[in-house]
């Protein structure tokens, strides 16, 4: 544990398979290493403040920073892969995932239309999953399989949500690679299992067993400008067959009065799984980092509960 490390509004999270953390510090615009000894430190070079990270087989750290997707050596050394265009009629990227073959998703929008482009070792790209939403799409996970999940919120619009999946509320789609097309609407086989909104825009992660983890945070307008207050946070586990199970329910370190914090982006909390089953939490709302084992207990790993900062 350290406790002198500082972090400003920690997002997203990612573990290897030495157990090394990589965080993103948004207030700070880096990426923090854990190492599994518990030491922090600051990897060179700034990134976008809603940078997404995704840890390749390899071990290899992948960044997602504004149009740019890098693929971040350990010493911090940054190799371009894709830079996506902007302008009128250009999808922007908003988040990406790998699977144990290499291959990196990563999700488009176009205005309420989305899609999962997938980028193979040899750098071909093919769309794999489309849908236009009365709501947003939140995040995508997959796991070694090649399976997609994407979280779906259908907030508004028809009776019938324009991806064609028949329920008006938020949901996880769950896309297996026999239902994953690069047509213009989903093919049959594609799963629909309703969430809560809390989950449908946070960050998603396949576990083992086909589990999927969801992590989320809702907010309420503030007074003051340029700030947001969080009201809650959850964590849920979603089976195979769609049943949710709550793991977290509340802020992490128990006091659940509400927080206010120094950003009109949301900022949602990061989750990344470890070598032996437990969840490792980035909280921005605490500035800190916390572990939570299988059998539900929490600890913290880094950063000072209530104080935000910069400092290894």
């Amino acid at each position: 544990m350290d406790e002198t490390a500082r972090f400003n509004l920690p997002s997203d999270l990612a573990a290897d398979k030495a157990g090394n953390l990589y965080v993103m510090d948004r207030g700070n615009q880096a990426i923090r290493r854990i190492a599994a000894s518990g030491d922090v430190s600051t990897l060179p070079g700034s990134y976008a403040a809603t940078s997404r990270l995704a840890i390749g087989p390899s071990g290899m750290l992948f960044v997602l920073s504004g149009i740019d997707l890098y693929k971040v050596a350990p010493d911090g050394g940054k190799t371009l892969i894709k830079s996506y265009a902007q302008g009128p009629g250009s999808y922007q990227p908003q988040s990406l995932s790998l699977d144990a073959q290499g291959r990196i998703y990563v999700l488009l929008q176009y205005r309420n239309i989305f899609r999962v482009q997938r980028i193979d070792p040899d750098n071909g790209t093919t769309n794999i999953y489309y849908v236009n939403t009365y709501g947003g799409a939140g995040d995508i996970a997959t796991n070694d399989a090649g399976n997609l999940a994407v979280g779906i919120t259908a907030m508004g619009g028809p009776a019938v949500t324009a991806d064609g999946s028949g329920i008006n509320t938020s949901h996880i789609d769950v896309a297996p690679l026999a239902a994953q097309s690069n047509a213009d609407s989903q093919a049959p086989g594609v799963l629909h299992w309703p969430v809560d909104d809390i989950y449908a825009t946070g960050k998603l992660l396949f576990g083992t067993g086909g589990n999927i983890y969801a992590a989320g945070a809702a907010f309420s307008a503030a007074t003051t400008p340029g700030t947001l207050v969080a009201t809650d946070m959850r964590i849920g586990k979603v089976a195979p067959d769609g049943t949710v199970t709550t793991i977290l329910n509340g802020f992490p370190n128990g006091d659940n009065t509400p927080r206010q914090i120094a950003t009109d982006i949301r900022a949602n909390p990061g989750i990344a799984t470890g070598k032996n089953g437990e969840l490792y939490l980035a909280d921005p709302f605490d500035q800190a980092i916390y572990r939570i084992d299988p059998s539900g207990q929490i600890s913290l790993v880094a950063g000072k509960p209530g104080k935000a900062g910069n400092a290894d």
